[in-house]
């Protein structure tokens, strides 16, 4: 899984060897194997899914048979904004658990990033990285915040899929340390 659309491909064959490589019947680069053998390819650009990369070689004998298959997984696009960090109940000792006024100087954050099961969920205060958590498979995440000044705080939260793209930031939720 990569968000390179571009991805580089490296191996040995035969000094002077033309090597092709191939996404299914397509050709999508070739390369000449340096005097030691060593080759690398930058595909052509592939479009987003999975694709069955293959080589082969061809020498002054003749074109090898196709290696075996590479299975690459092409993402370029970006997650969703996970919604608007939520404080917990146990985390929000305000008048009410749902006010964002806590005493509590670490309080946890819960939220959702639809469709990233495996992405990273990175919670923030302004530029200020307070906490990162995996993304389960339902799509739910939990923070729990470093330590936060008394004060007002600006949370947010920014979702990174597993295949490396960051997404938008998600709405604020303002959030007072007393």
């Amino acid at each position: 899984l990569t968000n390179d659309n571009t991805p580089t491909l490296a191996g040995t064959a035969a000094a002077g060897s033309t090597i092709n490589l191939y996404d299914g019947a397509a050709q999508v680069g070739s390369a000449t194997a340096d005097v030691n053998g060593a080759w690398a390819i930058t595909t052509a650009a592939l479009a987003d899914g999975s694709h069955a990369l293959t080589a082969t070689s061809t020498t002054a004998n003749g074109t090898s048979p196709a290696s075996g298959t590479l299975t690459v997984k092409i993402d370029t696009a970006a997650p969703l904004a996970p919604s608007t960090p939520d404080m917990t109940a146990a985390s929000d000792n305000g008048l009410s658990s749902t006010d964002n006024v806590t005493s509590i100087t670490t309080p946890t954050f819960v939220g959702t990033a639809a469709n990233e099961a495996g992405g990273v969920v990175t919670l923030y205060e302004g530029a200020v990285v307070l906490g990162t958590s995996a993304v389960d498979s339902s799509g739910n995440w939990s923070v729990t915040s470093t330590a936060l000044s008394p004060g007002n705080h600006a949370i947010t939260a920014i979702t990174t899929d597993a295949a490396g793209n960051l997404g938008s930031v998600s709405p604020v939720l303002p959030v007072s340390i007393v």
